[in-house]
């Protein structure tokens, strides 16, 4: 406790912007920020998709070992030990050991974590199942078919069948429909707004929005099944 103390009575705005930044939810939401930024910033990350999957999964495993902790010594927080302790943040109603930020962690941390480890381990999946798809296929962009085709933005070097951007976006839209199924109808209209838009684009056929759609939807299935038999619903 006197460790503590003396942290707190040394806090200044530096460590106050530190606490803020951290402050933003699950812990896992500011790791996935951090990559996020650095592909924003065109900085290369080899395998991106995988990076995705691996830090989620990893995130979701540290947050249950870490919530099971908590649970079990069931520690009160400094501040409830002495409240006289100003604190700089509303104290969250869980025990205080051990530190879910610290295993890398809202409401909910556990069901947080979880859902990011759902949405970029489809993501990863549904990814393989789409570019496997569009090497057994070879099949040629609108504008190699049609040179009066002009696309809005450079056409990417892989085939067109199917859609990777239906197939991502599909996969994605129904996992966050099952978890949020009150929001369900305006997350599938999103989903399938991102997969139209490459044909607004003119860089994708309507049967590959389609049959990236359906191939998203049946990973996406596999994943929900799961999903209801691992007890966290």
């Amino acid at each position: 406790m006197e460790q503590v103390r003396e942290l707190v009575a040394k806090n200044d705005a530096q460590v106050a912007a530190k606490i803020t930044f951290w402050d933003a939810g699950s812990p896992g939401y500011r790791w996935i920020d951090l990559v996020n930024n650095r592909l924003l910033a065109n900085q290369t990350i080899p395998n991106a998709h995988r990076v995705y999957t691996y830090l989620t999964m990893a995130v979701y495993d540290a947050t249950i070992a870490a919530w099971e902790s908590k649970y079990f010594y069931n520690r009160p927080r400094p501040s409830e030990v002495d409240t006289t302790l100003p604190t700089a943040l509303p104290t969250p109603r869980s025990p205080a050991y051990p530190s879910e930020h610290a295993a890398a962690a809202a409401a909910n941390p556990p069901r947080a974590a979880r859902a990011y480890a759902m949405l970029a381990t489809v993501y990863y999946d549904a990814y393989i199942a789409s570019n496997d798809g569009k090497y057994a296929y070879w099949y040629l962009r609108p504008n190699m078919l049609d040179p009066s085709i002009t696309p809005l933005f450079a056409v990417p070097a892989h085939p067109s069948y199917p859609s990777n951007h239906s197939t991502l976006s599909t996969a994605r839209c129904e996992v966050l429909a099952y978890l949020f199924p009150d929001q369900a109808e305006f997350i599938r209209t999103v989903g399938k707004e991102a997969g139209d838009s490459r044909i607004w684009a003119g860089i994708h056929y309507e049967m590959d929005n389609r049959a990236g759609a359906a191939l998203g939807k049946a990973v996406a299935g596999k994943f929900i099944e799961r999903a209801k038999k691992d007890g966290a619903d």
